[in-house]
């Protein structure tokens, strides 16, 4: 799964244990409204970047489908955020605006390894 890069180093670390990822009209994409493609139980590589190497992997924990919604400051902090707000600062520089009506894949995650 591809993050920012320090959003990537917080997962590997433990410090972040959720990603929101938005659902898209593309069958052959991962985060596809009608199907999510990851599954509880799975182990998956922590890439900080497109075409980088992972730098670790985690299991996937949970799979939700929600709406963006607006989050409490233990979410956001689930998230790897001090607080919402500072999320949706986040949201809408990654993803160029926050609407909480948007639906979402809510994924949670484990560390499941040390950093290589």
């Amino acid at each position: 799964m591809i993050f920012r890069r320090d959003l990537a180093e917080m997962v590997i670390d433990g410090r972040k244990t959720v990603t929101r990822r938005l659902l898209r009209p593309n069958p052959r994409s991962p985060w596809y409204h009608d199907r999510c493609g990851f599954t509880v139980g799975q182990v998956i590589a922590v890439c900080p970047g497109r075409g980088r190497h992972r730098i670790g992997k985690a299991v996937v924990t949970s799979v939700d489908r929600l709406a963006l919604g607006w989050l409490s400051d233990a979410e956001a902090h689930s998230e790897g955020f001090e607080t919402a707000a500072a999320f949706g600062e986040a949201w809408t520089a990654i993803n160029g605006a926050y609407d909480p009506e948007v639906g979402v894949w809510r994924i949670g995650l484990q560390a499941a390894e040390e950093r290589p």
